[in-house]
């Protein structure tokens, strides 16, 4: 009985602790806050109330509980032997990174109608740019559709706003530019075209050849896109290589921190048979494609498969991993959605707050997502991968397990911003940072958890694995990772070359 009434005891004082700081607390956030401590419980509304919330739901009071210390990693004993005599170390690094097409920390946006009209406006007038200089093709506004009599050749630029299939079975689109908009028809006997038309996205940038119909209406006979121009990969002259990983995951219970401890070995030539040592002594450039850390409060109940349950700390953790790198390679690092920074793209770099000590080494770069660099004279862009997921919903032959193919329709249309709306949010910052405003020589990526690679249109491209083993999630999809792989990249060849440190003795 006395149990009984403790208990009741401290749910009121829980309570009226809420009500004196203008908390609203749900039923579930009462739950949990009751099986806390009750100083633990007074910590997290006191931390609440400092930052203005109203209403509180258990994901709130979970983000605030499981503050906990962490489980202290393993240090690691990293020393390069005398003997590795890198040849990466003895190049000046060859890089720049281009700040025109990136988004700083200091950008901000208000997320106004204005914003988003401008927002699509550049994109529009980017696209544009690169349609108009397509041979063959002479595009005129919209408007001018009505001077031009039925059956004369007309082009045009315009943006998707619907598709539909019409009664009669054709493939029909309303098109519009900044001033005007029109029907659009690819003839179902067309089936080349109709196979092109039905992987065209709401919101995409088209150009269209075609036919003047009655009205307004128009038949399409040519859809093009901005895509990548025709060209051989471009190569160096010096014998360096690029590594490529992606999705550490730190912090959750399913990193796989001793093969990530191997991989750091490695790369400082610890570990190897001599012809992996050569391989990676000439590694200059190390790109890192997001979700560095697990994240808190990512997916619902996440923290049960948390193993350091503090944002801060679980950056501790990977902090004391990277600095591990060697000095001599240039570490390029962009964030994914379970990093701390938004969800909405562009994403911000990782602000020094949470990985102080990295942004301290004059080797580490942080960049945004999407993020671009040139390194040795090579155009090279970092993605993490949220957007791309849009694609696999959309389109039809495309699989997680081979997300170079999503990647070369994300190329295809020379921008991350689809179909506006959908799932993955957009901010409209005060320029377009999502066109792809340059071909790119090196496309790196993410967020899949599966390795794959290609080449399109002179751009290499390379998704990065994860050091994270198969989630409760990718279970459920029947998505099958490839963690714990490395990928290197020759710049004198493009050759790529796979090292999996699943299949590592320590």
């Amino acid at each position: 009985m006395e149990s009984v009434t403790q208990k009741k005891s401290e749910q009121e004082e829980i309570v009226e602790l809420a009500n004196q700081k203008n908390l609203f607390l749900s039923p579930e956030a009462l739950q949990l806050l009751e099986k806390a401590s009750i100083a633990d419980a007074k910590k997290a509304l006191q931390e609440l109330a400092d930052e203005n919330v109203f209403i509180v739901n258990s994901n709130d009071i979970e983000n605030k509980l499981i503050r906990t210390k962490i489980t202290p990693i393993v240090e690691m004993e990293v020393s390069m032997p005398t003997s590795f005599k890198p040849l990466a170390k003895e190049y000046n690094a060859n890089y720049r990174e281009l700040k025109e097409y990136n988004l700083s920390a200091s950008d901000t946006c208000d997320g106004s109608v204005q914003d988003f009209v401008k927002l699509f406006r550049d994109k529009l007038d980017f696209m544009q740019s690169i349609l108009k200089n397509r041979q063959g093709f002479s595009p005129k506004p919209l408007d001018s559709l009505k001077e031009s009599t039925q059956k004369r050749e007309v082009n045009f630029i315009a943006i998707v706003q619907e598709k539909w299939v019409s009664k009669k079975g054709h493939l029909a689109f309303r098109l519009e530019d900044i001033e005007e908009e029109c029907i659009a028809l690819v003839l179902k006997d067309n089936a080349e075209l109709m196979e092109q038309g039905n992987r065209i996205l709401l919101d995409e940038v088209i150009g269209i050849k075609g036919t003047k119909g009655m009205g307004d209406l128009v038949i399409i006979k040519e859809i093009l896109q901005p895509d990548l121009p025709l060209r051989s990969p471009k190569t160096v002259e010096v014998p360096l290589n690029a590594c490529i990983i992606s999705d550490i995951h730190a912090g959750s219970k399913l990193f796989l921190e001793k093969e990530f401890q191997q991989f750091l070995k490695w790369l400082n030539g610890e570990k190897g048979n001599p012809k992996e040592k050569t391989m990676v002594g000439k590694i200059k450039y190390l790109f890192i494609c997001g979700d560095n850390v697990d994240g808190i409060g990512i997916y619902p109940d996440q923290a049960k498969n948390l193993a350091v349950k503090d944002i801060f700390e679980q950056y501790q953790v990977l902090e004391k991993l990277l600095l591990n790198i060697p000095e001599y390679i240039e570490t390029f690092i962009i964030p994914g959605q379970h990093d701390s920074v938004r969800w909405a793209d562009p994403q911000p770099p990782i602000p020094k707050e949470y990985a102080p000590q990295l942004h301290k080494q004059s080797n580490i770069h942080f960049l945004p997502s999407p993020g671009w660099v040139e390194i040795e004279g090579l155009k090279t862009l970092m993605y993490h991968g949220a957007a791309i997921h849009e694609l696999y919903g959309t389109l039809g032959n495309l699989s997680m397990s081979e997300p170079q193919k999503a990647i070369i329709e994300i190329l295809k249309r020379r921008t991350f911003l689809l179909n506006y709306g959908s799932k993955q949010p957009y901010a409209p910052e005060q320029k377009d940072f999502l066109s792809i405003r340059e071909a790119p020589d090196l496309y790196f990526g993410g967020d899949m958890h599966h390795f794959g690679s290609d080449t399109y249109r002179g751009c290499t491209i390379i998704n990065g694995g994860c050091f994270q083993s198969q989630t409760e999630y990718e279970i459920k999809q029947g998505h099958v990772p490839t963690p714990g792989i490395a990928a290197i990249l020759g710049l004198e060849n493009r050759k790529i070359t796979l090292k999996n440190f699943l299949e590592e003795q320590p």
